[in-house]
């Protein structure tokens, strides 16, 4: 970006240089909010959050109305 080698920006702040690179890889990825923190997510992630959840729901849903019809199956008969 500025020409100034990542090496010697990390020594300026004082940090580990594959800190710097791990910061400059979340900036590229999301400019808008590289450093979310706090237990929130980006908006992707935290969508994918709700999606899981929601299969695992689903899950045991499908679950449920597999014994259940197999226990009205049996008393059918």
């Amino acid at each position: 970006m500025s020409g100034i080698p990542a090496s010697q920006v990390a020594r300026e702040l004082d940090i580990n240089v594959n800190s710097f690179y791990t910061w400059k890889q979340r900036y590229m990825k999301h400019p808008e909010q590289p450093f979310v923190g706090s237990g929130k997510l980006h908006k992707e992630d935290e969508e994918k959050r709700q999606l899981r959840q929601r299969i695992k729901e689903l899950e045991r849903e499908n679950e449920f109305l597999k014994k259940a019809s197999a226990f009205f199956a049996k008393s059918l008969k």
